[in-house]
């Protein structure tokens, strides 16, 4: 399966895009995606965690509810 990247826009003032840029060419890096994004993915990194997280915590509260429904006769 393939999986198709997705894209968000930004709105930036222009004062906030010269600041962005100047943290580009000051880390070198090649563009200014480069640069946000090494600021996403540790926030990508906490989602996926916290998503896990509550994906898991979901699935023992089903089991838990089926148990009890087992239990009951239902």
């Amino acid at each position: 399966m393939i999986m198709k990247p997705y894209s968000v826009a930004l709105r930036l003032t222009p004062e906030e895009y010269t600041a962005l840029v100047h943290v580009q060419l000051r880390d070198g890096d090649k563009n200014l995606a480069v640069t946000l994004r090494k600021v996403v993915e540790p926030l990508i990194a906490d989602g996926a965690k916290s998503l896990e997280t509550a994906r898991k915590k979901a699935e023992a509260k089903a089991k838990r509810d089926a148990k009890k429904a087992a239990a009951n006769g239902f």
